[in-house]
């Protein structure tokens, strides 16, 4: 199964808004056509770079329609989506961290995400934010479906080396001075298990280049979460939570999995909560009372 045709580039632009380059790398096998990529898990990393145009009427917080041709100039447009090679991918990301200054930001999306949706996804939060340097995402194998939430979390595993060797290749290169992950829902627990394992073979900072971390409706079980901590140790640099207690699809993912609480829902109003999030040395934002779906606040707008 592939994406529909929203990557495919168009061939005449109807508009000439922003545009942002994202540069991919995916543990997902290569789909029906050269611009796509299916739900298949692929042993080899797979590399893109996808140039998208947002038109000047796009409204902040938003992709635009999830199917169908993009004509509307308030949604982005593809202008170009070509596959590269892995040394092209990693050139192609220094020489962008060198102009912002040596800044990375690395996507890692969530559960029942497509690859097509996960791209245009990033390119809001870069176009929103006006975000400088490389905007990069690891795509991993979701299957965009509620109802493979199992399978969904068995490919979240199954790339953890792939996500590991792509922050091994950035932490490498002198033009890059700082990676700041932002990792949502079910891409958190990918995020987290990979530095895991990245800290027990001594390369948990990847050459000391590991910046913010940031986990954004982090769908991962708490006593999990407390023991990828343990592993990890209390960082230098910062660890973020963006948790709200309306979550819709943590609740969802908590009857799933034995009514085991998830970290994106967990209470923090205690003292007890509080001295442990201190010992630590974790920051922890608290979207409840912000109006917008509740799954991901981290980029709709408050109402």
């Amino acid at each position: 199964m592939s994406t529909s045709n929203r990557l495919q580039p168009v061939s005449q632009p109807t508009s000439e808004g922003r545009s942002v380059e994202i540069l991919v790398a995916t543990s997902r096998l290569r789909g029906d056509t050269p611009h796509t990529f299916s739900y298949g898990r692929s042993h080899l990393i797979n590399f893109q770079s996808i140039k998208l145009s947002a038109g000047p009427g796009k409204s902040l917080g938003s992709i635009g329609a999830s199917t169908g041709d993009v004509t509307s100039v308030d949604v982005f447009e593809t202008v170009r989506n070509e596959p590269v090679s892995e040394t092209d991918f990693i050139k192609r990301v220094a020489d962008a961290a060198a102009r912002g200054d040596g800044e990375v930001t690395l996507y890692v999306h969530g559960f029942n995400t497509t690859h097509e949706n996960a791209v245009l996804r990033l390119a809001q939060i870069v176009t929103d934010a006006g975000t400088l340097g490389a905007a990069v995402m690891f795509s991993w194998p979701s299957r965009g479906r509620v109802l493979d939430y199992l399978t969904d979390r068995e490919s979240a595993m199954f790339s953890r080396d792939r996500l590991e060797l792509v922050l091994r290749q950035l932490g490498r290169q002198s033009k890059i001075r700082r990676i700041n992950i932002l990792a949502h829902s079910m891409g958190a627990f990918l995020t987290m298990e990979t530095l895991r394992q990245a800290k027990l073979v001594g390369n948990g900072e990847f050459d000391g280049k590991l910046n913010a971390v940031v986990l954004a409706a982090p769908d991962i079980d708490l006593d999990v979460f407390r023991t990828q901590l343990e592993v990890i140790g209390k960082r230098k640099r910062p660890t973020i939570l963006l948790i709200s207690s309306d979550d819709a699809a943590l609740q969802f993912s908590r009857f799933l999995s034995g009514d085991v609480e998830r970290v994106g829902v967990v209470r923090v109003d205690s003292p007890e909560a509080q001295a442990e999030i201190a010992r630590l040395g974790l920051t922890v934002i608290d979207l409840t009372k912000v109006r917008a779906d509740s799954h991901t606040k981290f980029v709709e707008v408050p109402n």
